[in-house]
């Protein structure tokens, strides 16, 4: 049977994800995390933050770069471990990602770290795995298809240019 510092916790988890995943909803979704201590380590090399303000920032960054819309095919949240004070919470959440000329599916691996703060239940750890390699690729081929596609027409146009001055 679960605590309700357990069901706080799962419940805290899954609204921080759709607030920041499927709802692109930064300031939301931070209300859930600790801002005086915080750790992120996210899926690329350069993505681990060691404040809020890092954080913070990652997240504005991640949302104005990134175009697609995301959408929760299935998931799973378990409590691993839990204390008086703490509670760790991993998720398994697949996703499907629509933006222009690319639609993929890509699976991402949670785990968060909920302490007490000022009675609070806050997240003060995360780490994102993404296990299949081909997401990464996917997921920064959409982050790049906007400036592809203007590459792509400049370039076509250029050619089309030269070629009708070299006639």
């Amino acid at each position: 049977m679960q605590s309700y510092f357990q069901r706080e916790a799962l419940i805290s988890t899954k609204k921080m994800i759709r607030l920041f995943y499927i709802g692109k909803n930064v300031k939301g979704a931070l209300e859930f995390f600790c801002k005086e201590r915080l750790t992120f380590i996210g899926i690329g090399t350069n993505e681990i933050f060691n404040s809020f303000s890092e954080v913070s920032d990652y997240f504005y960054k991640f949302v104005d770069t990134v175009t697609s819309t995301y959408k929760i095919i299935s998931e799973d949240y378990q409590v691993v471990t839990s204390s008086c004070d703490s509670c760790v919470v991993i998720a398994k959440i697949d996703f499907q990602a629509n933006a222009e000329n690319l639609n993929y599916r890509f699976a991402l691996h949670f785990s968060f770290c909920f302490q007490l703060d000022n009675e609070k239940l806050m997240i003060t750890f995360v780490h994102v795995h993404m296990p299949e390699k081909d997401s990464l690729n996917c997921l920064h081929a959409d982050i790049k298809i906007r400036e592809d596609l203007i590459y792509q027409f400049g370039n076509t146009n250029f050619i089309a240019a030269k070629s009708f001055l070299y006639e």
